[in-house]
């Protein structure tokens, strides 16, 4: 997602870090440590998002965030993201919408969790079988990167980078 914002030699107003760390499912080592490491910057975190559902047909983001936020959000997702996919925006009243970005979430951060669509039903976030497939491909012998849709994925990943995009230049 980053490299095709890159690519298309326009800057948003802010920068966009991504980051990746490993180790989020048993102590959160990773976020831990980016949390320590940056915890002086983190007032200036305008938006963190977290990928970690899957990379199937891309649907949108849970949003945990003040209510401005989130109907711009859906705006910007109705209006721009429509024929990409993944332009839905669902307000969570969660603490955080991911547990890789959760210290960030409650030190006040607002945050997204990505969401796709079911590949096995075409169930979408908020029905009741949406998370059904979830065990199958997270953690299992089907989450290797030989046996991702190339199509889905890129989908999914032209979705993260306009929101990058959208969020970044807000």
């Amino acid at each position: 997602a980053a490299r095709m914002i890159a690519r298309t030699g326009y800057a948003p107003r802010r920068t966009i870090r991504v980051v990746m760390w490993n180790n989020e499912e048993t102590q959160q080592r990773g976020a831990r440590a980016y949390f320590e490491k940056h915890k002086a910057e983190i007032k200036d975190h305008k938006f963190a998002v977290e990928s970690d559902i899957g990379v199937f047909e891309p649907w949108g983001l849970a949003v945990a965030a003040d209510k401005n936020v989130v109907q711009r959000m859906r705006a910007f997702g109705k209006h721009l993201l429509h024929s990409l996919g993944g332009g839905n925006i669902t307000s969570t009243d969660v603490e955080s919408p991911g547990e890789d970005i959760a210290l960030l979430c409650k030190s006040g951060v607002p945050c997204a969790g990505f969401l796709s669509v079911n590949p096995e039903n075409n169930a979408v976030p908020g029905d009741p079988h949406w998370e059904d497939h979830y065990f199958r491909y997270h953690h299992a012998n089907s989450d290797r990167m030989e046996v991702i849709d190339k199509h889905q994925l890129r989908r999914s990943a032209a979705s993260l980078a306009a929101w990058a995009y959208i969020i970044a230049d807000l």
